[in-house]
């Protein structure tokens, strides 16, 4: 068997996986969590905004592993263009790449709202790799 072939059976394995589950649980958890949230109002708050802060470095740092992990493979020297790949690889594995926007559109968004909430979910991580890129590698006689 070829080395594409092996991961082209890889990864619809691994996409049917979470793909069943997402589809059996769905109705479910929908249902369960509208009964517990019957006669609840949930709005944006700035009680959050510091939470959200100090977490959001759960991200950073794992980004920063990925990068570690992948930097040496990556076919670019040029920082933007790793930061870039990394962001889209990221984009990929999350379905925010194509997935997220196709699934918007299908149920019904109108494209110009598609474009912008996917489009805003594009740039927050595109720029948060190209920034780790950016960081990463000026740093690097420092880092591990």
């Amino acid at each position: 068997m070829s080395p594409l072939v092996a991961c082209a059976l890889t990864a619809v394995a691994a996409a049917a996986a979470g793909f069943i589950f997402h589809v059996a649980a769905e109705d479910r958890l929908q249902s369960w969590i509208s009964a517990r949230m019957k006669g609840r109002s949930v709005s944006p708050s700035r009680k959050v905004l510091l939470p959200a802060a100090l977490t959001s470095i759960e991200s950073g740092a794992g980004l920063v592993v990925l990068y570690i992990l992948v930097r040496e493979n990556l076919p670019f020297e040029n920082t933007i263009l790793r930061g870039l790949t990394v962001g889209f690889l990221v984009l990929a594995i999350t379905g925010r790449l194509f997935r997220q926007p196709l699934m918007n559109c299908l149920i019904g968004n109108p494209l110009k709202v598609v474009f912008i909430q996917d489009g805003s979910v594009w740039i927050n991580w595109l720029l948060m790799c190209v920034v780790l890129a950016a960081v990463y590698e000026g740093l690097a006689p420092y880092a591990l």
